[in-house]
C-alpha cells in the first residue's frame, strides 16, 4: 500500500527563534502532525491485521491465516505439515481438511471416513491419512464421493477396503471441487507384492505367450493350487509338458517334453523314477503309459460317458498309442496300488504286489489263454470280454459296499473262511430301565444286553431295536449268547423299515431276573 503520511506538510523552520511568530503557523503545524499520526495509526493497524510475521508482535497473538488468498512465485525450503492425531478410532471418523494435511488414525474397530472443509471449488486440496490397522477385521469404508483411483487398490470392493495384514497404511486424498469428487492414492503398498486377491477383469483369450489378460516374460512360481477355468497349454508343440505326481503336491512339471497326445485330451508319459500317484479324470479321454526306462508297463485309458466306463487298464508292453475304443482283454475298473515294475503294475504276468481293485460288478470265473480270470466291469460294455489273469485273483479279497452281485450261486469251497461279517461291522448296546425299553444300534450285526429285571413265568416281553440297516423284508437272526439260563427262553423278531421288534418268552415255571445277552445278524431278504 502507499502511505498517506506527508512529512513535507510540517514547517520545520517555524517558529523562528528571537522574533514574534504568528500563532496560526503553530496551529497549521500541529494540525498536519496530528493528521500524519492518524495515517500512521491506520497503516500500522492494517499491517498488524493483514501482514505475515515470523513471530507475534508485542501484545498480539500470531495469526498468519491467508484466508485462501493467492501467493505465487514462491520458492520454499524445509517445509513441514501440521500433524493431527485423530481421536476417533472406530465407526465414523471425520477428516477436517483445515486441521492439517497429515492425519493419523489408529483403529479399534472398522472405520468409515467422512471429509469436511475442503478448499473452495476450482482449487486443489490434498490430505494424507495414515491408518494403523490393528486387526484384519478392521475395514475401511470410503465415502461415496471417493470415485477416482480405486481400481487396483488391494482389498478394495464396493467402497470398502479390507486389509490382509495388520500395519500402518498410508493413503492420499485429493479434490478440486470442494469434496464432491475425491481421488484416492495408495501410497505405501508396492505394486509387485500383493496380500489380497488380484483380479484381472480383461477377457482377452491368449493365443501365444505374448497375448492375453496376463503375460509373464519369466517363470511363474506358485506356492499353492493352480485352478484354471480355460485351457492350460505350452507355447509350442515342441514343449509339451510331462507331469509327475510328487509327494509334495498333486501334479508338478517333471520332464522336458513329450509328443502331442495320440487320441487323448491328456497324455502323461511315465519317467524312469516310477514315483506315480493316482490320477483323477472327470470324463474325457485320459491316456497314461507307465515306463521303466526300457518298455511300457501299463496303459490306463478313460473314454468318458460314451463308452460307459470309468477306467480301462491293459498290459501295454510297449504299446504307446491310445486306443479309440475298449479292446478285448482290457480290465474295466478303478485301480490303485503301490510298487513298481514287475512287482507293481504289470498285469497278465509276474506278481501283482499290493494292487487293490474296486469295481461295480463281478462275473464268474472263466478260462482264457491266460488261465482262470475274473471279469470286472464298472458298467455295461456290450460283448467285449474284459479279463484279469489268474495270478491276480488270489489277491482280490475285499469289495466296496453294494458292489458284489451274482446271477447264480455263491459257494464257499473250503478253507478257514466263510460267509458273514468282518471285524468293524458290528457293535454293542445295553438296555436301560427294564426289559421292554427300546435300544438303538445301527449295525448289521451286534450284541444287545437286556436289563436284569424280572420276567414272569410263561410271559412274553417285547422291545424295539432301532436299526437303519434293517429293511421291511429282511431277516433278523437271533441267538441267546450268554447272561442267563440257556435254553430257558424263546426269542423271535419281526422286521420293519429301520427297526425290528424282538420278542423274548420265559419258558420256565418261575420268574427269571437275568441280563440276557442276545447276538443278532441282519440278512437281506425279498418277497418278490
Amino acid at each position: 500500500m502507499t502511505s498517506q503520511i506527508n512529512p513535507n506538510n510540517v514547517d520545520g523552520t517555524y517558529p523562528v527563534a528571537g522574533q514574534p511568530n504568528n500563532t496560526q503557523g503553530f496551529r497549521d503545524n500541529f494540525t498536519n502532525i496530528k493528521t500524519n499520526f492518524s495515517y500512521a495509526e491506520t497503516e500500522i493497524t492494517d499491517l498488524q491485521n493483514n501482514g505475515i510475521f515470523k513471530a507475534a508482535l508485542s501484545g498480539t497473538t500470531l495469526n498468519n491465516n491467508m484466508a485462501d488468498n493467492l501467493i505465487y512465485a514462491v520458492k520454499l525450503q524445509d517445509v513441514s505439515y501440521t500433524y493431527v492425531q485423530n481421536t476417533a478410532s472406530a465407526g465414523s471418523v471425520p477428516i477436517d481438511y483445515s486441521a492439517g494435511q497429515y492425519q493419523l488414525i489408529s483403529t479399534t474397530g472398522p472405520i468409515s471416513l467422512s471429509f469436511a472443509n475442503w478448499p473452495v471449488s476450482g482449487t486443489a486440496g490434498t490430505v494424507q491419512i495414515a491408518i494403523n490397522v490393528t486387526s484384519t477385521a478392521h475395514t475401511l469404508t470410503l465415502p461415496a464421493s471417493v470415485t477416482l483411483g480405486t481400481t487396483g487398490i488391494q482389498g478394495y470392493s464396493g467402497g470398502v477396503i479390507t486389509f490382509a495384514a495388520t500395519g500402518t497404511y498410508q493413503f492420499s486424498f485429493s479434490s478440486v471441487d470442494y469434496g464432491a469428487t475425491i481421488t484416492i492414492y495408495d501410497l505405501n503398498r508396492p505394486l509387485n507384492y500383493f496380500t489380497n486377491t488380484v483380479n484381472i477383469v480383461a477377457t482377452t483369450p491368449s493365443t501365444s505367450k505374448t497375448t492375453g489378460a496376463l503375460t509373464v516374460a519369466g517363470g511363474v512360481g506358485i506356492g499353492a493350487n493352480l485352478n484354471v477355468g480355460g485351457n492350460l497349454s505350452t507355447y509350442t508343440t515342441a514343449n509339451a509338458v510331462a507331469f509327475q505326481a510328487l509327494d509334495t503336491g498333486l501334479v508338478s512339471i517333471y520332464a522336458p517334453v513329450v509328443a502331442a497326445n495320440t487320441g487323448g485330451a491328456l497324455n502323461i508319459v511315465g519317467s524312469t523314477s516310477g514315483a506315480y500317484q493316482p490320477i483323477y479324470n472327470a470324463g474325457s479321454m485320459l491316456h497314461i503309459t507307465g515306463n521303466d526306462g526300457v518298455s511300457a508297463r501299463v496303459t490306463v485309458d478313460s473314454f468318458g460317458t460314451s463308452q460307459q466306463s470309468a477306467f480301462v487298464q491293459r498290459a501295454a508292453r510297449g504299446t504307446a498309442a491310445a486306443p479309440t475304443a475298449v479292446q478285448a482283454n482290457d480290465i474295466i475298473a478303478r485301480i490303485t496300488g503301490s510298487g513298481y515294475g514287475n512287482t507293481g503294475y504289470v498285469l497278465g504276468a509276474g506278481n501283482i504286489g499290493t494292487l487293490g481293485i474296486d469295481f461295480v460288478a463281478m462275473e464268474t470265473y472263466t478260462t482264457t489263454s491266460a488261465g482262470s480270470a475274473l471279469k470286472l466291469y464298472t458298467s455295461p460294455i456290450g460283448a467285449v470280454t474284459k479279463t484279469l489273469s489268474a495270478n491276480v485273483t488270489a489277491n482280490v479279497t475285499t469289495f466296496p459296499a453294494n458292489v458284489f452281485t451274482s446271477g447264480g450261486n455263491i459257494l464257499v469251497t473250503g478253507g478257514a473262511g466263510g460267509v458273514g461279517y468282518t471285524v468293524g461291522t458290528g457293535g454293542t448296546v445295553a438296555q436301560t430301565g427294564n426289559k421292554a425299553t427300546g435300544v438303538t444300534l445301527n449295525k448289521q450285526t451286534g450284541e444287545i444286553t437286556m436289563q436284569a429285571t424280572a420276567l414272569s413265568a410263561a410271559t412274553i416281553v417285547s422291545f424295539v431295536l432301532t436299526n437303519s440297516t434293517i429293511g421291511a423284508n429282511d431277516l433278523l437272526v437271533l441267538q441267546h449268547q450268554s447272561g442267563g439260563t440257556l435254553g430257558a427262553y424263546t426269542i423271535n423278531a419281526a422286521c420293519a423299515a429301520g427297526s425290528a421288534t424282538i420278542y423274548v418268552r420265559n419258558n420256565t415255571a418261575g420268574s427269571l431276573s437275568e441280563a440276557l445277552v442276545l447276538r443278532y445278524a441282519v440278512i437281506k431278504g425279498a418277497v418278490a
